[in-house]
């Protein structure tokens, strides 16, 4: 049998034979006399509107017995709120219609506003009476509760509806082992059965009892796949899967033409959509967020989805808007990914690691996006243990080592979590930070091992301290920085800002542990170190005169793609910056800092003529640096190439000379070097598109390959 609540009527103003005989009857009904969303025709908003309801006696007629007959209580609205534009044409007409002493109507305000006499131009104008419930706006629904005269009565009804749905769910959607029937003919009936019909089961009561009744059955089950699977076949009961499509396919079709779009089928199935989205546990959304990457848009996140939909409700807006019809079209293209996503592919079983016995300095740890991958120090790298990823979550590249006695512990972590494993003992990874709602991880930074781990972890603008796996502080960086290096020496965070969004502040700053940020350098410094470089004076000279560059323009328009990284300068430690000066040619330029001092101050300078340099190790050999350095193919030059360069102190300013070699072209495919990592002053390994590793003898580059199929980074441990 249908639920008891049912029985109640949902009209709107057009409505009239139906809403004059549930007057008659004093049957319960919901009228909306504004009309509603889903049938734009009825929505009234203007005097024009109310002009055209003068000609329809029998809504007058209907309305004339509730004003007169009946009591109006206003809730949720303040003086301003009752006597707005809205409003206010509503008791002109009414008092036009009706010029007899309507019947009195009562209004509850927060007792501040009766004590400026917000109510007098109220009682004046249309005799509503003010009812204060009191100093403490979340006291409302308490009130209203208390001065209900049909509490008692509601109370049972919810009860018996409660117990008819709860029973219900158990007799028809569980199965004798527990678990969730996900039938879609059994869902569709017990939906039919226990929900008002339409549209109406988006605020209704039984959707709020049978949403606890879900949650008490997922309580019940450890499982978040399945979980997932119960609500996906909840929500396939209400919205068809099918409908979405279509939607979407009619969109593409009509993108530049909305008026094609405006209609109640697109705009209503935008707002259910929405509502099903916004019904999903927030574990079960955060972890899809997750697990499928972009497949719920961004905006629906941070709440600027919920904009457009609050539009679309309002018959005020303009339907010719094309970019309100995008965004509901993301709302509905958003829930059909989540209809369609299979639950044993988001919530895979996570594989067991491989082991090894023992494992001892030195060795190779290769990041894939499914497995961190312990390898043999020597080619071909034998694998010695491996660390499965969950197969939803990949890994990201970073990956810290830390030695604990004679253990070794890895740390790696996807976009939600930070786990560590020991690959002598650890069967499965023990996650120790989980990232909060709307949060991604960026980075793991290791920044103290002496006596106890001490990691920064990057959350994007917030950065989180923790000691031993422990949460010990976290600050909200006060610049928006993109990346972060920690020299291990000197105890300091430097980070640097997206060149592309920065025009005339500072670059690179040092970040404190309380988040903020003290200035280093901004372009135009980087600039002015560039102009001292005899070998573009020309150069430079040209592309002041010939854009009629200032300096301050030159710096914004030339200097690109700056990264940094922390490498060893004898006994020192330092942070090498590598940028790109873009001018009439494509140059990169290397400059080390000493950061011993709070202003760094640099101590070589690398001219790269015609290359583009994002990887590059310094080589100590005593009171001489070598530098090695990877290219990425521009121009005409050879797309692969490896330089040596010696004796970056004998000159303050080091040009490259051009003495470089050439690996062997990829044809069609992307072959720049990506990273360069110095194992000791006669072996580097280099990492190229397409995983392939080089394993570099220094200084003649010769070298041996092999290829790891999506390999993203290399960590050395151990080598001297």
């Amino acid at each position: 049998s249908r639920s008891r609540l049912k029985t109640k009527k949902v009209l709107d103003w057009s409505e009239q034979q139906e809403t004059a005989r549930a007057i008659q009857k004093n049957t319960e009904l919901i009228l909306h006399i504004h009309g509603v969303y889903e049938k734009p025709e009825t929505i009234i908003l203007s005097e024009d509107d109310y002009t055209m309801l003068s000609g329809q006696a029998g809504y007058k007629a209907n309305l004339q017995k509730l004003w007169t007959n009946y009591h109006f209580l206003f809730i949720g609205c303040s003086k301003d709120g009752v006597m707005d534009e809205d409003f206010s044409t509503i008791f002109k007409f009414l008092n036009a219609w009706f010029p007899s002493v309507p019947n009195e109507h009562f209004i509850l305000f927060h007792q501040s506003e009766i004590d400026k006499g917000a109510h007098r131009e109220l009682m004046y104008k249309c005799n509503v009476q003010p009812i204060s419930y009191g100093t403490d706006y979340n006291a409302l629904p308490t009130f209203i509760n208390s001065i209900n005269p049909n509490k008692d009565k509601l109370k049972l009804r919810l009860e018996a509806v409660q117990k008819e749905i709860q029973d219900a769910f158990e007799r028809e959607l569980k199965l004798p082992s527990g678990k969730f029937n996900g039938d879609p003919a059994v869902v569709n009936s017990f939906i039919k059965e226990n929900l008002p019909g339409k549209n109406y089961w988006i605020d209704s009561v039984q959707l709020k009892i049978l949403e606890d009744v879900l949650k008490e059955h997922n309580q019940q089950v450890s499982s978040k796949k399945e979980q997932f699977r119960t609500y996906q076949a909840i929500i396939k009961g209400l919205v068809s899967v099918n409908e979405l499509d279509e939607k979407v396919a009619l969109w593409q079709e009509h993108r530049f033409n909305p008026e094609a779009l405006n209609n109640g089928s697109f705009i209503n199935l935008a707002i259910l959509a929405y509502e099903c989205l916004n019904r999903m546990p927030a574990d079960l959304m955060e972890d899809f967020r997750h697990r499928r990457m972009h497949a719920i848009h961004e905006y629906f996140f941070d709440g600027y989805l919920g904009i457009f939909i609050e539009e679309a409700k309002d018959g005020r807006i303009l339907y010719s808007d094309a970019y309100l019809f995008e965004n509901l079209k993301r709302i509905i293209s958003s829930l059909s990914n989540l209809l369609e996503a299979d639950a044993d592919e988001i919530f895979a079983e996570l594989a067991p690691s491989t082991l090894t016995n023992q494992l001892a300095a030195p060795f190779l740890v290769f990041c894939f996006a499914d497995r961190v991958s312990i390898r043999e120090s020597e080619v071909p790298y034998a694998e010695i243990a491996a660390l499965p990823a969950d197969p939803a979550l990949p890994f990201k590249g970073e990956v810290t080592i830390w030695k604990k006695a004679d253990q070794y512990l890895v740390i790696a972590h996807n976009s939600q979590q930070c786990m560590h494993w020991n690959p002598v003992k650890d069967i499965a990874p023990v996650v120790f930070y989980t990232a909060p709602a709307g949060r991604e991880i960026w980075s793991i930074i290791k920044t103290g091992e002496s006596e106890k781990l001490e990691l920064m972890i990057d959350l994007g603008y917030l950065l989180v301290k923790m000691v031993d796996f422990k949460i010990d502080s976290q600050s909200a960086i006060e610049v928006p920085l993109m990346n972060f290096i920690f020299s291990q020496h000197y105890k300091r965070l430097i980070g640097s800002k997206n060149l592309a969004v920065n025009t005339h502040d500072y670059s690179i700053y040092d970040v404190l542990e309380n988040g903020v940020c003290v200035p280093l350098f901004t372009r135009l410094d980087l600039w002015n170190i560039v102009t001292t470089i005899p070998a573009l004076e020309k150069e430079v000279k040209e592309e002041l005169e010939s854009f009629s560059y200032t300096h301050d323009k030159a710096a914004e328009s030339c200097i690109r793609n700056l990264h940094l990284h922390i490498d060893k300068w004898g006994h020192k430690e330092i942070v090498v910056l590598d940028f790109e000066l873009r001018m009439t040619k494509s140059h990169s330029v290397l400059i080390g800092f000493d950061i011993s001092t709070p202003i760094p101050a640099p101590v070589f300078k690398v001219l790269l003529l015609n290359k583009a340099c994002v990887a590059a190790g310094l080589i100590n050999k005593g009171a001489i640096t070598d530098l090695f350095c990877g290219y990425l193919g521009i121009g005409d030059y050879p797309v692969n190439m490896l330089e040596y360069i010696t004796g970056l102190e004998t000159s303050e300013i080091t040009v490259a000379d051009d003495s470089n070699v050439n690996l062997p072209k990829r044809d069609g495919v992307d072959s720049d070097i990506y990273a360069v990592h110095v194992l000791n002053s006669e072996r580097s390994l280099v990492l190229q598109a397409g995983g392939i590793v080089h394993d570099v003898k220094l200084p003649e580059i010769s070298y041996t390959s092999a290829q790891f199929d999506g390999l993203k980074k290399i960590v050395r441990v151990g080598f001297i």
